[in-house]
């Protein structure tokens, strides 16, 4: 009891209440999955299982994409109906095969992005490669594989390796984001060329300071997450800090933030996180530049009184519904056993 197991996890959507998003005014549910055991088995709702997800994404046409981390997959959730299906990588079996739907392999796939235009990008974590499924037809191609080797630069990559991808994020225009967490920097992928180069930060210069591209630092860079007006959100060593895409500018908008493990930004300029590490979903406003309280998880949902089916003691990302709806946030939750 009180450990975390992170391959019982469960979607939820959080729905915030109609007139606001305050603290202790929204309601978490269940979506798809169980809290009581881990599986790799297709359905509806609560007869689906997953193993450890670790991401996830909406397309903005009413459909949740997974990273199923543990079963090396990648799940769809139809919203409406809460179907879960598998779009590519068959379950328990690991590789770097490309092929169409089950017939594509995936190494602990970690997070993924959706470009706008039918195509998800995942971050294939072991077999340290950007993965590009078309979801019209579920084929599923490497995009960029890169090298084991630390010490010698990546082909096309500029500035040194990347060293351990996190977060990934598409503008909708061609260009990926990848958070290069141990190489402190956040790297810019072009698609239609795989060219990589760093938008901000410096190659294994730690540590925290605002700037232009080059000149500015990451400790460890997590999440990512693109809005509509031009910028990138990343979680930073507890912080919440924005990279102007056009420019590199990079700022720090909140701090003491504990664990952001996923981040939501709204048409309106707001901005949702998941901190993870204080059992909250939080609202950073831009026109204060204050964080609150949009919901707090209990971090025992036993003792806490809560409904362990439906509690959600650990999150590990966060996405809107991709069609700028500010009443709808889905989260992927651990549980305790």
């Amino acid at each position: 009891a009180g450990r975390r197991d992170t391959a019982l996890p469960d979607a939820a959507w959080h729905r915030p209440s109609e007139g606001g998003a305050e603290a202790g005014r929204g309601t978490l549910s269940l979506l798809a999955g169980a809290t009581g055991g881990r599986g790799d088995g297709d359905g509806i709702g609560k007869a689906a299982r997953f193993n450890a997800q670790e991401g996830l994404v909406a397309d903005g046409k009413g459909n949740l994409y997974v990273a199923d981390h543990g079963n090396h997959t990648i799940r769809r959730i139809v919203l409406a109906t809460a179907e879960v299906t598998t779009v590519a990588g068959t379950p328990g079996v690991s590789g770097l095969d490309d092929g169409l739907g089950s017939q594509a392999r995936f190494y602990l796939p970690t997070t993924l992005t959706y470009d706008g235009a039918g195509r998800l990008f995942v971050v294939d974590q072991n077999a340290r490669a950007i993965r590009k499924i078309a979801l019209d037809t579920g084929r599923v191609d490497t995009l960029v594989a890169f090298s084991n080797q630390d010490l010698v630069a990546d082909a096309g990559a500029t500035w040194g390796p990347v060293r351990n991808m996190r977060g990934i994020a598409s503008d909708g225009q061609g260009n990926l984001f990848v958070a290069d967490y141990s190489g402190c920097t956040v790297r810019k992928i072009v698609v239609a060329t795989g060219a990589i180069s760093i938008l901000a930060g410096a190659p294994d210069q730690r540590a925290m300071a605002d700037g232009i591209g080059l000149d500015a630092r990451f400790f460890s860079p997590f999440a990512l997450a693109v809005d509509k007006r031009g910028n990138l959100f990343v979680s930073d060593n507890w912080s919440l800090r924005k990279i102007v895409i056009a420019s590199g500018e990079v700022t720090t908008l909140a701090k003491a933030v504990n664990v952001i493990v996923g981040i939501a930004p709204h048409d309106n300029g707001e901005v949702f996180i998941a901190d993870s590490g204080s059992y909250l979903v939080r609202k950073f406003d831009p026109s204060s530049g204050t964080l609150s309280t949009l919901f707090a998880l209990a971090a025992d949902p036993v003792n806490d009184g809560q409904d362990a089916e439906q509690a959600t003691p650990f999150m590990n990302a966060l996405t809107g519904d991709g069609a700028g709806n500010l009443n709808r946030l889905a989260v992927i939750g651990g549980c305790r056993q």
